[in-house]
């Protein structure tokens, strides 16, 4: 199973972090589409939106927007996922790859 990542939207706020240093424009939700595909090309898509905690970023480690990457906040997004729900997730997404992958009918009787 391969999985890719698409963020939709990202909620950006001015936010003093725990050491009353100002972090503008400081990303604290990602609205995040994870997308499930098996070697047959069937895929299925998982919606989910992360709340992110900045009051611990200092102001050296705090990445401006402009300078964001895709990259960054899929790593923000993954680091603030459980162990639990990351397997519930991929759980959810591999069953609706095989419902789309079978092949139905209609008993004839």
């Amino acid at each position: 199973m391969t999985y890719t990542w698409e963020i939709i939207k990202l909620g950006h706020a001015d936010i003093t972090n725990a050491g009353g240093e100002n972090l503008a424009d400081a990303i604290i939700q990602v609205q995040w589409r994870k997308t499930a595909t098996d070697s047959d090309g069937n895929s299925s898509v998982y919606l989910g939106k992360t709340d992110l905690d900045v009051s611990t970023t200092s102001a050296a480690d705090f990445v401006a927007l402009d300078d964001v990457t895709k990259e960054n906040v899929v790593a923000w997004v993954e680091e603030s996922l459980t162990t639990s729900e990351v397997t519930m997730i991929n759980n959810i997404l591999q069953k609706k790859v095989q419902q789309t992958a079978m092949t139905k009918i209609s008993p004839a009787w």
